[in-house]
């Protein structure tokens, strides 16, 4: 876990494999619900929602997706130990 993400309030909800995120959350809860409402909104069926990970987030990265309803992956790091902004300091 980096250091940004050591004191983090902040869960997202990501598929690893493509390195999306889904939905963000102050607690893991918070987070599996908002990519809920996303799939939702997208119209993708509850058996095709599957193979999604909730990790920790730093609050930039939380900010920055949602702020602008998402974040273009090459802005993020997205893997098994959590979602920063690509420029955060390991």
């Amino acid at each position: 876990m980096t250091a940004a993400m050591t004191t983090t309030t902040h869960y997202a909800a990501v598929q690893l494999e493509t390195a999306t995120v889904y939905g963000i959350g102050t607690t893991p809860a918070e987070a599996e619900a908002d990519a809920a409402r996303e799939f939702e909104r997208a119209g993708v069926p509850a058996d095709e929602r599957q193979g999604l990970a909730t990790v920790p987030c730093s609050a930039a990265a939380a900010e920055m997706i949602g702020s602008i309803g998402g974040a273009p992956s090459r802005l993020l790091s997205v893997s098994r130990s959590g979602v920063t902004l690509a420029d955060e300091e390991e």
